[in-house]
């Protein structure tokens, strides 16, 4: 409906081809309303997540300027901090697309960062890249880690 009127055409042959769950009762693209959605609620807390996105990417830089790393899902952070306790590790992993975030020992720590006091070690991840999600979760490269393994049934 809010592209129609730049696309007509092609808005509403999307219309007249979309399953009848997304039409409704409505006759034409013109026809369909939009309806306000409930905000939702997050723990997340977007300003101490994006300053930690903001330091550690300045750290990866540093590590492909050098040739260290060719992408940020070979490294794992490690800190004791609790600035980001109220997310999910999955999440953080996924916003800061790495393969791991942990409050464990790090061995051979290619680079650290602070924030507000609190350390955070950056290492290469010590597992194999899983062929399907190229996550460092794999205990060789022709394996699939255990989430994929689980997701295709394999």
């Amino acid at each position: 409906g809010l592209i129609a009127p730049i696309l007509t055409y092609t808005a509403d042959e999307i219309f007249e081809n979309a399953p009848a769950i997304l039409r409704g009762d409505a006759s034409d693209i013109f026809d369909i309303t939009y309806s306000s959605i409930d905000p939702v609620q997050s723990d997340w807390d977007y300003t101490t997540m994006n300053v930690i996105r903001e330091k550690f990417n300045e750290v990866v830089d540093g590590l492909k300027k050098e040739k260290i790393i060719k992408n940020t899902l070979e490294l794992v952070i490690s800190t004791k901090s609790t600035c980001a306790a109220s997310a999910k590790k999955a999440d953080i992993e996924e916003f800061l697309v790495i393969s791991k975030w942990c409050a464990c020992e790090l061995k051979d720590i290619l680079g650290t960062f602070e924030i507000e006091g609190d350390t955070f070690n950056i290492a290469r991840a010590t597992k194999a890249k899983c062929p399907r999600c190229w996550k460092y979760h794999s205990v060789d490269e022709e394996t699939a880690c255990e989430r994929c393994a689980s997701v295709v049934g394999a």
